[in-house]
């Protein structure tokens, strides 16, 4: 097994080599890996240059038409050189310049096999191209204040958005992230400005291949990693939507612009590298103990044309492998709902599934809490990580109907996504049933796809919404299911906290862009509730339209519902059985991994989480 290794900008092959020893520990031994420098002598940034000699050198000389040309020529004659080789592995400057070669082979011999059977990204970026004819002209983009916002539909002025950013704040922080990030990339737009108006010139115009506006995809098995903390993370996304969804498999760590040292991201990072190759040629064994892919064990029966999936082959009564979890994680990003059946688990071992899957997020334990006699110990103590949705009180009785508990519950009835109104919103909820009501009565889940439902909406509609940041409040939320609770009108939005996220999002796990909406929205930044409300409704009954929603009918005790909710609304069903029989349920909650974790809220310093 052959890889050959692209460093990015301004480092060179051995020091690349140096920053992947962990990783290339946990492969197979018996792989193979050249390590060639740049021909381009650059400027490093400082803690590099502190930390390793140089010399310090970059494949790409700039990013002009002409420049990306030579720049892939020089990389072809290498492969054909010192080639052939299975697959790619690529950092930062080194991703866009294989993935360009990539694709320019796959555009000009659609026929011929590429050069690599897999690739393997590391902060990567969407190409720029070798020809004016090629790709979205970013002359313009790359001598704006913010010249790699990358990350939008189109290039033109939207002059009717009544949705402004603070451009000065941006622009300010545009100038400073890229001198900071690198003196690469400022000298690559000082190369663009050179180009200037001459007519003559035009042809060297930077183009790229943007997701957006280019219907390609990388047609090969592909593994991306990249940090949430990388100020360039929308570009690893980017690229990451520029492959095959059906063949690529993406993590993100909790670095910068780097390869990841830790040893926990490393083993995540390992296992892509591993299924990535086994998806290149079955034939291939690249494992001992673990060279069959993650889901081997696992089966998914659709509930759904779209998503959702009930899962078979997992053993609760032991602790999860790894290849086990990482087969419902890869099950969770093609359909974001997985149904589990008699699952037997306690309250102790529901707790420890979930921590297999992140952070635990006990926000809405503290509101639960609420509805509980402070003299009293919480109802599921000493399990403080579940979340009681039940319709019982501390001593295990049916709650009256007219309860706080019980209105306060309501908002559970409407479509919505669990802790979004906190600044770092959750990623997973885990619901489990531990005493169902008699079958017949209701008390099903309903599920939306948000992903699907976005991607039907018209082009017109994606383009006015593209931008909008919504604001996400449990107060709204909680008057929409109880508008009669007089205590709910009293109270103010703006004293209890509140989040920002962005409406239209890139779902990383696969690749496809959702529709974040959920009924906690009640306006968009920048615009007046009243004139936010008919948007937010619209788009609220456009994904929850029948074709687009799916209701899990809880069976037993001890089934389980897992869902993704970046991807997915739910909401509670009700039934004949209120009132009248016990419907306790318990869930679990992990916050969400993605860059896009904390939305606009900052890292969470100083932020309250959502308490009533």
């Amino acid at each position: 097994m052959r890889i050959l290794c692209v460093h990015g900008a301004a480092i060179n092959g051995e020091i690349f080599e140096s920053k992947t020893e962990k990783l290339r520990s946990l492969l197979p031994a018996e792989y193979q890996y050249d390590w060639p420098d740049g021909d381009h002598e650059a400027t490093p940034i400082k803690t590099l240059s502190d930390a390793y000699p140089g010399p310090y050198l970059s494949h790409i000389e700039d990013i002009t038409t002409l420049g990306m040309d030579k720049s892939i020529e020089r990389l072809e004659a290498f492969i054909e050189e010192d080639g052939p080789y299975d697959g790619v592995m690529a950092i930062c400057e080194g991703a866009m310049l294989t993935s360009a070669l990539l694709f320019k082979r796959q555009i000009e011999k659609p026929t011929a096999p590429l050069p690599f059977r897999f690739a393997i990204f590391i902060a990567g970026s969407p190409p720029f191209t070798w020809s004016e004819n090629v790709g979205q002209n970013l002359f313009d983009q790359l001598l704006s204040d913010d010249p790699f916002d990358l990350d939008k539909d189109n290039f033109e002025p939207q002059e009717n958005s009544e949705c402004k950013p603070n451009v000065e704040r941006i622009k300010a922080f545009a100038r400073n992230m890229y001198r900071d990030l690198s003196p690469e990339l400022e000298r690559w737009v000082q190369a663009v400005q050179e180009i200037g108006t001459d007519p003559k010139k035009a042809y060297l115009k930077p183009h790229a291949l943007l997701p957006q506006l280019h219907s390609d995809r990388l047609d090969l098995p592909t593994a991306h990693m990249w940090g949430r903390r990388d100020v360039l993370n929308k570009h690893s996304g980017l690229l990451l939507r520029l492959c095959n969804p059906e063949l690529a498999l993406s993590h993100v760590h909790e670095g910068a612009h780097d390869v990841p040292q830790s040893w926990p991201d490393n083993e995540i990072f390992s296992d892509l590298v591993r299924k990535t190759i086994l998806r290149s040629d079955p034939n291939i064994i690249v494992l001992n103990s673990m060279a069959s892919p993650s889901t081997s064990s696992l089966t998914f029966q659709p509930l759904h044309p779209t998503f959702g999936a009930e899962c078979h082959g997992v053993d609760f009564s032991r602790p999860l492998s790894r290849e086990t979890i990482d087969g419902i994680r890869e099950g969770m990003a093609k359909y974001g709902v997985l149904v589990f059946r008699r699952t037997e688990l306690d309250d102790d071992r529901h707790q420890k599934f979930a921590r297999c899957f992140g952070e635990p997020d006990v926000s809405a334990v503290d509101i639960s809490t609420a509805f509980h006699d402070e003299e009293q110990p919480y109802r599921l103590a000493p399990f403080n990580e579940l979340v009681d949705v039940s319709n019982v009180d501390d001593q295990g009785q049916l709650e009256p109907g007219d309860s706080l508990k019980s209105q306060l519950h309501r908002a559970n009835n409407v479509f919505h996504v669990d802790c979004s109104y906190n600044p770092r919103r959750a990623g997973y909820s885990i619901l489990r049933a531990h005493q169902l009501p008699p079958r017949g009565t209701g008390g099903g889940t309903a599920f939306a796809d948000t992903r699907t439902a976005y991607e039907h909406l018209d082009d017109a509609t994606k383009r006015d919404i593209n931008d909008y940041v919504a604001w996400h409040s449990m107060l709204h939320s909680r008057r929409l299911g109880a508008p009669d609770l007089e205590l709910l009108q009293m109270l103010k939005l703006e004293d209890f906290p509140q989040s920002l996220h962005k409406l239209v999002q890139l779902h990383e796990p696969s690749g496809r862009m959702n529709l974040y909406i959920a009924a906690h929205i009640y306006r968009f930044d920048g615009l007046s509730e009243k004139k936010s409300q008919p948007v937010i409704e619209r788009l609220l009954r456009h994904a929850s339209q029948d074709k687009y929603v799916m209701t899990v009918q809880w069976e037993d005790n001890g089934d389980l519902v897992m869902w993704d909710n970046t991807c997915v609304m739910h909401r509670a069903c009700g039934g004949s059985f209120e009132g009248k029989h016990v419907r306790d349920m318990r869930r679990a909650t992990v916050y969400d991994g993605s860059s896009t974790a904390w939305g606009l809220n900052g890292n969470g310093e100083g932020s309250r989480q959502a308490k009533l």
